[in-house]
């Protein structure tokens, strides 16, 4: 309900023009519709009505540095280092600005730097990536083959490090380990190619069942529990006797040996979705993206 959303803050906005919370909040909307301009402008404006607002700044910084804004995006990053020496996101901003400033002496420092701070996985896994491909950069192929299946081990679901990889497989020989790393990835690849397109047509179709279903099973496969659990508790609120979700629900909780939730959601699974049951069939749902 995001023009809900909208109206709410545009009321704060008028009601305490001074506020910076609308405008961030306001960019976080913009965000999630993929706006980043757009999203660039309400981080902005937050920063202007309080020049301390961090997280307002390291949003601006991240941003800038998305859309090949380089040095505004340094002098933010720094700006957040100075007031948080040990901020993660800061940290590897930083050295992405660096690395495409063309300083990769610069940026191999707060790699390593990051690599000493409370990196998420996708963080860590991003900086070992970036110094893997730089020693193979250097000709060293086997430390840089060592920094990347770090890289792998750290965010096994990151597409990046899989396909640096098994460039580093190659160059030492092993084809056949370097066509597995390759495939993962397009696999994964097409997953999160998938995710994107299903939330991109929810936030316009905020209550097809289907597509919250296909994604919640999209992020049970790739070993994201509890996202998958929430998307398919959303498609059942959409429609409770959604059947593809029932079906879901109960392959879950077979695999994990909860008969009893399995029984109760493999019994709903026969009364067929919304679809079947205004059209008095249940054909319907083998027609859905999920139809397990």
């Amino acid at each position: 309900r995001m023009s809900d959303a909208r109206e709410c803050l545009d009321f704060w906005s008028r009601w305490q023009p001074g506020n910076p919370l609308p405008a961030y909040w306001g960019g976080m909307i913009e965000e999630r519709y993929e706006r980043p301009v757009l999203a660039l402008e309400q981080y902005q404006r937050a920063l202007e009505l309080d020049p301390g607002f961090h997280e307002a700044r390291l949003k601006v910084a991240r941003l800038e540095l998305d859309t090949g804004r380089l040095d505004e995006a340094r002098g933010h990053f720094e700006e957040c280092l100075a007031e948080r020496p040990d901020e993660p996101a800061a940290v590897m901003g930083l050295a992405e600005c660096l690395l495409r400033l063309g300083d990769p002496g610069g940026a191999r420092e707060r790699f390593l730097d990051g690599l000493c701070t409370d990196l998420s996985p996708d963080q860590a896994a991003l900086a070992l990536t970036e110094l893997g491909q730089m020693a193979l950069g250097e000709g060293d192929v086997k430390r840089g083959a060592a920094l990347l299946s770090q890289a792998v081990a750290v965010d096994p679901r990151g597409t990046r490090a899989r396909l640096s990889f098994a460039a580093a497989l190659a160059r030492v020989g092993d084809r056949e380990g370097a066509e597995r790393q390759r495939a993962e990835a397009e696999r994964l690849a097409a997953a999160q190619r998938r995710l994107a397109q299903l939330t991109h047509d929810l936030l316009g179709a905020p209550g097809d069942a289907a597509k919250r279903a296909e994604a919640g099973v999209i992020f049970l496969e790739e070993g994201f529990e509890r996202e998958g659990l929430q998307w398919l508790s959303s498609a059942l609120a959409v429609d409770p006797a959604h059947a593809p979700t029932h079906r879901a629900l109960a392959d879950f909780h077979a695999a994990r040996g909860a008969a009893e939730a399995e029984a109760r959601h493999r019994s709903r699974a026969g009364r067929g979705c919304l679809p079947c049951r205004r059209s008095g069939s249940r054909d319907q749902c083998a027609r859905r993206p999920y139809s397990r």
